[in-house]
Formats: C-alpha cells, sequence, structure tokens
C-alpha cells in the first residue's frame, strides 16, 4: 500500500510539472500568436466574407417593397458572422497548432526574435512581402503558360480518340 501511495505521489508531482510546463508553452504559443498579429486572422476573413456577401447581394434584383425581407437576412447574416468569426473560440486552436508545432524552447526563440527590431520589421513588412511574392510568382506563371499549353496541346493530340480508320495520329 505505501508503494501504491509512493507511485501515486509521483505520478501526481509529474503530472503537475507537466502540466506548468505546457502552461507555459501555451502562455508563450499565445504571446507569439499575438506578435505575429494570427490573432487577427479572423477579422480579415470576416471582412472578406462580408464582401462576398455584400457582391451577392448586389447581384439580387430585389424590389423596394422587399428591401425588409433582405435586411433581415443581413441582421442574421452579420450575427452570424459576428458570433462565429470570435477569436475566442478558436483561440484554443490556434495555441495547440502552436503547441504542437514548436517546442516550448523553439516558441521561446522564436517569440525572442518577433520582439526583436528584426522580427517587429518582419511583422510590419509582411503583408507588402506577401503582396510583392504573389506578383512575382504570377508573373513568373504568365511567362511558362506558353510552353505548359505546348504540352498539354502535344498531350491532347496523342491522346486523341482514334479517327474513323482506327489509325492512331502520327
Amino acid at each position: 500500500m505505501r508503494r501504491l501511495c509512493i507511485v501515486l505521489a509521483v505520478l501526481f508531482l509529474s503530472s503537475n510539472f507537466a502540466f506548468g510546463a505546457s502552461e507555459k508553452h501555451r502562455k508563450l504559443a499565445e504571446e507569439l500568436i499575438t506578435l505575429t498579429e494570427g490573432d487577427k486572422i479572423l477579422e480579415s476573413m470576416k471582412a472578406q466574407v462580408s464582401m462576398i456577401f455584400a457582391q451577392f447581394k448586389a447581384q439580387l434584383s430585389v424590389a423596394e417593397a422587399d428591401r425588409p425581407k433582405l435586411d433581415h437576412y443581413n441582421k442574421k447574416f452579420e450575427k452570424v458572422i459576428n458570433m462565429e468569426f470570435d477569436w475566442n473560440k478558436i483561440r484554443d486552436k490556434y495555441i495547440d497548432l502552436y503547441t504542437n508545432t514548436f517546442t516550448e524552447a523553439e516558441t521561446k526563440s522564436i517569440v525572442d526574435f518577433y520582439k526583436s527590431p528584426a522580427g517587429k520589421k518582419l511583422t510590419n513588412s509582411m503583408p507588402e512581402l506577401m503582396q510583392q511574392s504573389l506578383s512575382i510568382a504570377r508573373s513568373h506563371v504568365q511567362t511558362i503558360i506558353p510552353q505548359l499549353e505546348e504540352i498539354t496541346s502535344a498531350m491532347e493530340k496523342e491522346f486523341a480518340p482514334q479517327n474513323a480508320t482506327g489509325n492512331t495520329p502520327q
């Protein structure tokens, strides 16, 4: 019985230690998310979904008499958007993602970097960098489209159904 008590005490103490470390790791992950503005992703998504909904509404031909019905749907949409695009609803999932991806030591190092002048500059520059990166990638893809079209055209010819005489194209 004494051995069982000792084993249980050791397990209890080690689980508390692990929980403390895990909680520290989770706090670091949350700090990292904040430093990199990951917690603002929902606001961006909310704006995009709202814009799509606005475009959808604009395409509807709604008679003036039906405006109250449209307003009713608009209120329902806004209610869902405001309830579901709430950072607190997915915060723990993001923290889990970061803590499962990075060790506590790695998370600490990354947090330290993002607190540095270079890290702050990276965070501030990232939107522009991403926009310019996409532009470069789009331009590059445009230059290879003719080559890809040539390959797909050759494939179409090679694998086209046989003509009426049963011969394959040469």
